[in-house]
């Protein structure tokens, strides 16, 4: 028998959350084929350890299951289908309630017991270059979610003068808060890979990301992480070496972009279409502020300071 399992949504940092699942399946000895809803989320799949294969949910239709096999999908539930996680209307029907408890229920309903507890974490490799170092991941997919430059360079600038080494991972092709730290000489390192990447972050002292695949890649692999979010987010894990800092609220304006397009509706991905800004809400919109006024801007760097320094305090 054949279980195939398709994750709650389409990114790197979505099927990294989804891991409880796929790891439960395995050691009840259904190790799950994948149905991978982007190409993005192969990466990832290749670094995990209880799976029996990946096929991309555009091709999932060809595939013609036997006689047993189970598919289960994570993201029809009317969990998800009947609101827009993160939403002012979502908060007030479940006020505290974020992802994990969500996905908890979910796996519930779809007979997948799981617990938050020893993982397996993705596969890695020692990166010399990131041991004992503060890795810092500036740069995401959607450029509202980023925290500014300034920020980043002051806080790196109060470390290093405090003892600590720090390191930029992220594309400077892709991400305009990469290449400016890198303009600014902050240390980078280079990873051609997603892999590479997880080898690098699942070396390092600490990370200071904003809400990217790889800040879900740091908490798996228990690294001490500070992770910093927009207000209107619900993919909040508490874990021991994890603390969270939220902006205020954001500008009217850009919760009226983010929330224009039911995205809860969509359960069907087209895994061959790429990045899509159909599919990839995020990529919809951009910040309605000036960089100085961005929600993001009014978490402080004495704010991650004292978060990073109390984590990594209580890891020791």
């Amino acid at each position: 028998m054949t279980v195939y399992l398709a994750p709650t949504s389409n990114g790197l940092g979505s099927l990294i959350s989804n891991l409880p699942a796929i790891d439960a399946l395995a050691k009840n000895g259904r190790p799950p084929m994948l149905v991978l809803r982007s190409q993005a989320q192969e990466a990832v799949a290749k670094l995990v350890d209880g799976i029996a294969g990946t096929v991309l949910e555009s091709d999932f239709s060809a595939i013609k299951m036997a006689p047993g096999d189970q598919f289960i999908n994570l993201r029809d539930h009317p969990l998800q289908t009947d609101h827009i996680w993160g939403s002012d209307e979502f908060f007030a029907t479940f006020p505290d309630t974020y992802f994990e408890d969500l996905f908890k229920t979910i796996c519930a309903d779809k007979g997948i017991e799981i617990s938050y507890e020893n993982l397996e974490p993705l596969k890695h490799r020692l990166c010399d270059v990131a041991r004992g170092k503060i890795v810092l991941v500036p740069g995401s997919n959607g450029r509202q979610k980023c925290w500014p430059t300034s920020h980043f360079l002051e806080l790196i600038r109060r470390l290093q003068s405090s003892g600590h080494c720090c390191a930029v991972v992220g594309e400077p092709a892709r991400s305009e808060y990469v290449k400016s730290l890198l303009d600014a000489d902050v240390e980078w390192i280079k990873t051609s890979a997603f892999s590479d990447a997880v080898d690098a972050i699942s070396s390092a002292l600490a990370v200071v990301s904003v809400d990217t695949g790889l800040m879900h890649v740091a908490i798996h692999q228990g690294v001490s992480t500070v992770g910093l979010f927009r207000s209107a987010n619900m993919i909040l894990k508490e874990r021991p070496h994890t603390r969270y800092l939220k902006a205020p609220g954001c500008a009217p304006a850009c919760l009226d972009a983010q929330f224009a397009h039911v995205t809860n509706k969509k359960i069907n991905f087209d895994s061959s279409a790429g990045m899509s800004a159909d599919q990839y809400y995020w990529l919809r919109w951009d910040c309605a502020e000036a960089e100085e006024k961005r929600c993001m801007a009014a978490i402080s760097v004495d704010e991650v300071l004292a978060a990073l320094l109390e984590v990594m305090h209580n890891q020791v």
